[in-house]
């Protein structure tokens, strides 16, 4: 809820405009609206901001979680992507802002003249002047504009006091739109965002070859929607945003034709911050998703505490305040960076920088990568696939849409989408508000009761699409983990080295992988020959295997196959195999494979300031990045979730732990055709 400091009749007056025109525009007052946050505290928002938050597009936010399936198990963490956008817009305006109040006044000079010269390619742009013809009244042009025609209070309270005057204006345009960039960016996230995003990947894929009418259908509505060289809900924020736009100008209509220019200015370079249209964009747009964005600030801090993980939020104030505009970045040894400007943290903020990537590390190896988060989130990626599937393989026509109800069944998903990619109709616009994590529940629920009578009626058993809607929407266990922790999964890990026979030799792969690196090669031949004999009993402590070697085995295989280029399905292959082969063996009703490799979120060149000014490497002065790569090797690659009729005991999880690594030893020697 929107708070405001006090209750303030609203009113109107009578200005003159610079060419003589009356106009009405809203009296200036002093009040400012504040969103009460509870990371953040008290979040002050622009009259725009208000205008943008204040609609129903937006507002659909509050029913998109922010992590997906996360609160299946830890229930308190029921962030929404609304709280997770103000508070991103908060921190950004505080980046941008703090790195222009420390930049050096040269520095300042040329970033504004940067500045100037884009917002006069923005007034050149075509959409810009057929945004001028149908929001200004009258005909006359706008001349030069000030911080005057803004007169809201909240930008005079945000003013770096060591701004040039006739620098203030075009300040405020790109404080305002930074911000709005990052209140936006998550928008068009679909519901339970990243897991119905990648369902819908595989289901475009499965109608590629098109063979029925519906499967035509969500194809072409998909292809036209959805460029392939953008993420969908990426894609799907730049078109919300825009009509966010117009109807926060039209909403302006009384208002005086220099502000609602002042608003179409800023909605263009909006979009293209949002866009990475140019270099200078793509420099603003690295606030909100970069090495060491806002974004992540924001969420590594409210996640860890309404996780309950843990109880004091990270403190990034250092971090933020530290930030400097260094236009053009110029590097210790001389040479400038060609982006024209950056905006980056200081070294003097190194242990606060260190802490934040330390956290966020923690934040994935303990709650969003936890093996029941990865489970659910499978599951309901797996749901969502077989309902569509189901769905787009009948012959039957696709089903005829209500021109503003979403439909109640899975066709509902892809019903936002449109072949006309120029106007995000009204239409659309109907679908997109009621398209959120409680709608697509309610569609699971309706599905999964439908298949339960049809199967009591039936006198049959559970399907497995029963199965795993069943244990999505009740939490009971039918799946289970062939391993939680390291200690258990030290079992596969050691199963496998053990089952690569003795005249096996890593430095003969580089036959298989040419140009692969000597240092590596050697040190997995070492960690198997450390392994090799070691039986998973052979230390009380379960770290000590994982501590003499410096890891897993299959770990530090899987980071060398990704040096090589060889990651994702490629390097997966053999693993998939041997999923398969145990599922056969076993006789499991199912064996659902996850590849999960936890992320440092570092690297050594993430790009920092000296007390010099000049731009220096994080690997130069810190240990961070190689130390998390190397924490990297401590945490499973993968997971496995198994099901059967009837639970699986202690001992009998251990023999399939064991049985696993030996077919996933098989499963990589024939992979890479080695032969003694």
């Amino acid at each position: 809820m929107i708070a405001k400091r006090r209750v303030i009749t609203k009113k109107t007056e009578e200005t003159v405009t610079p060419l003589g025109r009356k106009a009405r525009v809203p009296a200036i007052d002093n009040k400012i609206c504040w969103v009460a946050d509870a990371l953040h505290g008290p979040i002050p928002i622009s009259r725009i901001e208000k205008s943008l938050i204040s609609t129903t597009i937006f507002n659909r936010l509050h029913n998109i979680l922010q992590d997906s399936t996360v609160c299946f198990t830890f229930p308190s963490d029921r962030t929404s992507r609304f709280s997770h956008s103000l508070g991103c817009m908060r921190l950004a305006g505080e980046v941008f802002r703090n790195g222009v109040l420390n930049a050096g006044a040269d520095d300042r000079t040329r970033f504004f003249d940067l500045v100037k010269q884009e917002l006069l390619a923005v007034d050149k742009g075509d959409q810009l002047t057929h945004d001028r013809k149908h929001f200004l009244s009258g005909t006359s042009a706008v001349q030069e504009l000030s911080c005057k025609e803004l007169s809201d209070p909240y930008y005079a309270s945000q003013l770096p006091a060591r701004l040039q005057a006739e620098d203030e204006y075009a300040y405020l345009v790109v404080f305002q739109a930074v911000r709005l960039c990052a209140l936006l960016h998550d928008v068009g996230h679909p519901p339970f965002s990243h897991v119905t995003e990648n369902a819908l990947g595989d289901i475009y894929e499965l109608c590629a070859r098109r063979t029925t009418p519906r499967k035509k259908d969500f194809y072409e509505k998909y292809s036209s929607f959805n460029p392939p060289v953008t993420k969908f809900h990426e894609w799907l924020s730049g078109r919300l945003a825009e009509s966010l736009f117009d109807e926060a100008i039209k909403a302006h209509s009384l208002a005086s034709n220099e502000y609602k220019y002042i608003l179409i200015r800023i909605k263009h370079l909006t979009l293209d911050i949002l866009a990475s249209k140019s270099p200078f964009h793509k420099s603003l747009h690295d606030i909100v998703d970069g090495d060491l964005d806002v974004d992540r600030l924001d969420y590594v801090a409210r996640d860890l505490v309404m996780s309950g993980f843990s109880k004091e939020p990270f403190r990034y104030e250092r971090l933020i305040d530290s930030h400097q505009l260094v236009c053009p970045p110029k590097m210790k040894d001389g040479t400038e960076n060609s982006t024209g400007f950056a905006i980056l943290p200081s070294v003097r903020a190194l242990s606060t920088i260190e802490d934040f990537f330390v956290r966020r590390f923690q934040l994935y190896k303990f709650v969003i990568y936890h093996h029941r988060v990865v489970k659910f989130d499978a599951l309901l990626q797996r749901c969502v696939r077989s309902l569509a599937t189901d769905y787009l393989n009948r012959e039957e026509e696709p089903t005829t849409h209500s021109d503003f109800l979403l439909c109640n069944d899975i066709s509902g998903l892809w019903q936002v989408l449109d072949k006309n990619t120029n106007d995000f109709s009204e239409k659309q616009i109907n679908y997109y508000i009621q398209w959120d994590d409680a709608w697509l529940l309610s569609v699971l629920r309706r599905e999964y009761l439908t298949i339960k009578a049809a199967r009591e009626e039936s006198h049959g058993v559970k399907t497995l699409s029963e199965i795993r809607l069943e244990e999505l929407l009740s939490n009971k266990k039918f799946y289970f983990s062939l391993f939680k922790r390291g200690d258990s999964f030290r079992e596969v890990d050691l199963a496998f080295v053990n089952a690569l026979p003795d005249s096996f030799s890593f430095p003969k792969l580089k036959k298989k992988f040419p140009g692969q690196p000597s240092a590596a090669l050697e040190r997995l031949q070492k960690c198997a020959r450390t392994l090799r004999g070691q039986s998973s009993k052979s230390n009380d402590d379960p770290q000590f295997g994982q501590a003499q070697t410096g890891g897993f085995f299959l770990v530090a295989l899987f980071q060398l196959l990704d040096d090589l280029g060889r990651a994702g399905k490629r390097g997966m292959e053999f693993v998939a195999g041997a999923a398969d082969d145990l599922k056969k063996r076993e006789h499991l009703a199912d064996a659902i494979l996850i590849p999960k490799r936890i992320k440092p979120g570092v690297k050594s060149d993430l790009l920092l300031i000296n007390r010099d000014s000049e731009v220096i490497h994080l690997g130069q002065v810190s240990r961070v990045a190689s130390e998390l790569r190397q924490a990297e090797l401590f945490f499973p690659p993968f997971f496995l979730f198994l099901y059967r009729e009837g639970d699986f005991e202690s001992a009998e999880l251990q023999k399939l732990r064991q049985t696993f690594g030996k077919l996933l030893a098989n499963r990589f020697l024939s992979w890479t055709k080695w032969k003694p």
